[in-house]
């Protein structure tokens, strides 16, 4: 199984549709280097560059502190009220 063959052929359909001479030319260059690569078990991915990683932190930073407030509101004023509350 090649993974790239559908994109070859849509790059190649789109290169007739853009007006940029220079694009079209980069993409036509592009489409005669792109190569098919058998599909395999390994997964690739970005998820451990710097700039995901400092998201990821960020993102469960704010969850935690929304989690935090909600179990504080549990202690203070119980279950009920919460409900209550929605």
């Amino acid at each position: 199984m090649a993974v790239y063959i559908a994109g070859k052929e849509k790059l190649h359909e789109g290169t007739a549709d853009v007006q940029d001479k220079e694009l079209a030319s980069l993409m036509g260059h592009i489409g005669k280097t792109l190569k098919s690569w058998p599909a395999g078990q390994n997964i690739l991915t970005d998820d451990k560059a710097p700039v995901e990683v400092l998201g990821m932190q960020a993102m469960d930073g704010l969850a935690s502190d929304v989690i935090r407030s909600y179990q504080e509101m549990l202690h203070k004023e119980g279950i009920e009220k919460m409900l209550q509350d929605f």
